[in-house]
C-alpha cells in the first residue's frame, strides 16, 4: 500500500520560515519586498510562486534561469530561518508513520516544495529519512503534474484524514526500478533546480548541515 503526504500543514509548520526566506530572497534579487501578499499558498509549487512575483513585481514572467537563482538562494536562507522559527512536527505524525511503517506500507511525498527545500524542512524533524520516493515542485511546476503515479492505474483515494495522506491500493509497494509516469499532458522541468527524486531512494540523503 502506497500513501501519499504533503508537507506544510500535513506533517510539518515552519513558523513561517519558507515565507521568511522567500522574502529574503526577492529583496536581495529583485529589490522588492512584501513579495507574497495576496498570493495564497494553496496548491502552488515553488517555482510556480517565483512566477506570481516576477509577474507582480515586474510585469514579466521569469526565464528558467531567473527561477533556479531565486530558488538557489531561497534554499540557502530556509535552515536558518528554520532554526529562528516556531518550527513542529504536528501532534501524532510520528506515531502514525510508525504505525504505516509496521504494516509494510510506502511512504512518499506529494509537494509542491523543490526537493531541496522538502529536505531541509523534513530533515529537522527527522522525518526526510521515512519517505522511499516523492513528486516534487522541481519535478515540474504543475502542482497536478509533480504527485509520483501509482505503477497500476488505481487512483490514490483519501485516507488517514487527521495526517491528509492519500492511499493507492496499487501493487507497488517495492521501491520503484524507473521513475514514476507523468500525465501526457504535464511537461517536466527543463532544469529543476535541485535533484530530482521521483525515483526510490535507497538511503536518505544526509541532512543538510547549514
Amino acid at each position: 500500500m502506497l500513501y501519499l503526504f504533503d508537507i506544510d500543514g500535513t506533517l510539518i509548520k515552519t513558523g513561517g520560515a519558507g515565507l521568511l526566506a522567500f522574502e529574503r530572497a526577492a529583496v536581495e534579487l529583485l529589490g522588492a519586498k512584501d513579495v507574497l501578499g495576496g498570493i495564497s499558498f494553496a496548491g502552488q509549487t515553488d517555482p510556480r510562486l517565483v512566477e506570481h512575483v516576477f509577474l507582480a513585481k515586474l510585469g514579466r514572467a521569469p526565464s528558467t534561469s531567473e527561477i533556479e537563482e531565486f530558488l538557489e538562494r531561497y534554499l540557502t536562507y530556509l535552515p536558518a530561518h528554520i532554526l529562528d522559527t516556531a518550527y513542529q512536527v504536528l501532534p501524532g505524525v510520528h506515531a502514525a508513520l510508525d504505525r504505516l511503517d509496521e504494516r509494510g506500507a510506502v511512504l512518499g511525498l506529494a509537494t509542491g516544495n523543490v526537493e531541496r527545500g522538502a529536505q531541509i524542512k523534513l530533515a529537522h524533524g527527522d522525518l526526510w529519512r521515512r519517505f522511499r520516493l516523492g513528486g516534487f515542485g522541481s519535478d515540474s511546476a504543475d502542482r497536478a503534474c509533480s504527485s509520483p503515479a501509482p505503477s497500476s492505474a488505481a487512483s490514490a483515494t483519501p485516507a488517514a484524514r487527521s495526517t491528509g495522506a492519500a492511499r493507492s491500493s496499487s501493487s507497488a509497494t517495492r521501491p520503484r526500478t524507473s521513475p514514476p509516469r507523468m500525465p501526457a499532458a504535464c511537461p517536466r522541468s527543463a532544469s529543476p533546480p535541485g535533484r530530482r527524486a521521483t525515483r526510490p531512494r535507497r538511503s536518505p540523503p544526509p541532512a543538510p548541515t547549514g
